[in-house]
């Protein structure tokens, strides 16, 4: 059994992990990344998010944002619109070129440029199909065992950024909470779509059959086209088909989706998760540990909060592990500013978080409403971007 000691020990190379190394390298901390599978990973949700990852990365290295829009791994855009009744009625909303963008990523392409970066810096040591499957508190540290018995890490200090893998955050946190509402999600690209003119603009369809639901779509860097469905885990039980199913269905139904991608081609499989949606703030640490990512329970489809979020949250998790090293303080009390900072950091976002889940939890009052609901939704994201810290 190979046998490694480190400072930190980061579990999970998502967009938190990987942030959460950047910066470690930067305060010249060594520390280890273990990943369960390796990258680049085909993951659902995450396609768009807002503008709060370009401040991140200019923290990180001002050079980058531009190195991502060059080589088209980013792109950018200012505009969101609504469609209702298969996209017979619609509803655009064009935000000022000087507000923080919204950001369009293939995220397998993302993680994995972020990764290719992180592991440039001499302070990372990278270990991919590593599961670690024990975690031993002892008195100096904490011990943690892959799945194999093949490599043992001893970590001073242990951060957590596994999404919402609730089963793996309960061997260490007792009932940690899964509050929220579980929805699903299923994901196709389609290359050669039809677009009327050049922008990335965000597109949220609305449909009330076989079920509530709502198709998100935006095009890519690479010109293809993500399109999504999303539904209440508790509606889609209702129905006799597949989400997949739902997914292709409502695109024929939309008029505006119909021209899309009736000629387009499809590119692989269709790929499904279980989502959380969550807002309300968690402990995120105890004895040795810290939590960072979406099991902080910010993933929001509608606002795009959840790679920023996990970016941000992987740059507080960095600071107060590097403050826990000086400090020689690896104790709940101590960590436990962690939880504070988080909540300083998204007070505001998880406010908004929280009107959104009221949404999505009585969908039958949503979509007797949902285009003045979208109107002011669109509102909040205005509110959002121009208030929210960076």
């Amino acid at each position: 059994m190979q046998k490694i000691n480190t400072p930190i020990c980061i579990i999970g190379a998502g967009p938190a992990g990987i942030t959460t190394s950047l910066f470690l390298s930067k305060y010249k901390i060594h520390h280890v990344l273990v990943e369960a599978g390796s990258l680049p990973q085909d993951k659902v949700c995450g396609e768009s998010f807002i503008g709060r990852v370009l401040h991140v990365l200019k923290e990180i290295d001002p050079k980058w944002e531009n190195e991502l829009y060059q080589e088209r791994i980013i792109a950018k855009s200012h505009q969101v619109k609504g469609f209702w009744q298969q996209g017979a009625k619609q509803l655009s909303w064009d935000f000022s070129p000087k507000s923080t963008p919204f950001l369009k990523a293939k995220r397998s392409i993302f993680d994995s440029t972020l990764l290719k970066k992180a592991q440039e810096s001499p302070y990372l040591t990278y270990y991919d199909r590593c599961q670690i499957s024990t975690y031993n508190s002892m008195q100096d540290g904490v011990e943690l065992v892959d799945k194999h018995s093949t490599i043992q890490i001893n970590a001073q200090l242990v951060i957590l950024s596994v999404g919402e893998q609730i089963n793996q955050l309960n061997k260490l946190f007792t009932d940690y909470p899964s509050d929220g509402v579980p929805c699903l999600a299923s994901r196709i690209y389609y290359s050669n779509p039809v677009y009327q003119d050049d922008s990335y603009a965000s597109e949220i369809h609305f449909f009330n059959k076989p079920a509530s639901h709502i198709l998100y779509t935006t095009r890519l860097p690479d010109d293809s086209a993500m399109i999504e469905i999303f539904m209440v885990k508790s509606d889609a039980k209702k129905i006799n088909f597949k989400l997949e199913d739902c997914l292709l269905n409502s695109i024929h139904q939309s008029q505006i989706l119909s021209k899309r991608f009736s000629n387009a081609d499809r590119i692989g499989k269709a790929h499904g998760k279980s989502i959380l949606l969550g807002s309300y703030p968690r402990k995120l640490s105890d004895n040795r540990f810290l939590i960072a990512g979406s099991a902080m329970g910010s993933v929001h489809v509608f606002t795009g909060f959840g790679v920023g979020h996990a970016m941000r949250s992987g740059q507080l998790a960095a600071y107060w592990a590097f403050q826990s090293l000086t400090q020689k303080d690896y104790s709940a009390a101590y960590l436990s500013q962690y939880d504070k900072a988080i909540q300083s950091r998204f007070k505001f976002d998880f406010f908004i978080g929280k009107v959104l889940v009221l949404c999505v939890k009585y969908p039958k009052l949503f979509f007797l409403f949902s285009y003045s609901i979208f109107f002011i939704r669109m509102m909040f994201l205005r509110i959002i971007l121009r208030f929210t810290p960076n």
